[in-house]
């Protein structure tokens, strides 16, 4: 897994909110389950009941609040949705493309 900066993790409710009705608490606490090779960029928060089963990329400042049961996928937004399918990351690719010049400049580095 890689993960950005600023990533933000709230697996539990610092309060209840209760059901006057049913007489029952609303907001129940669960865990939060992120899978193999998973991406997580800059600034995400990821709340109680995330599942992200693997090989996926979340965007820069997405709100993870539900389970994703596919794989290789994007997922992006304010409360995320899938943006792309049949997408992986690996950071072996990192250089993949590049010509032999600029290669040899980013790895002296």
């Amino acid at each position: 897994n890689l993960f950005g900066g600023y990533i933000t993790f709230r697996g539990r409710n610092d309060h209840t909110i209760y059901d006057i009705n049913f007489h029952k608490k609303v907001n129940i606490d669960c865990d939060i389950i992120i899978g193999d090779n998973v991406w997580i960029c800059d600034s995400v928060t990821i709340l109680s009941k995330a599942n992200i089963k693997g090989n996926a990329i979340i965007a820069e400042g997405s709100i993870v609040n539900k389970i994703v049961e596919e794989k290789n996928v994007l997922l992006a937004g304010r409360l995320i949705s899938i943006k792309k399918r049949n997408v992986m990351w690996n950071v072996n690719y990192l250089y993949e493309g590049l010509d032999n010049e600029i290669k040899g400049i980013l790895e002296r580095k």
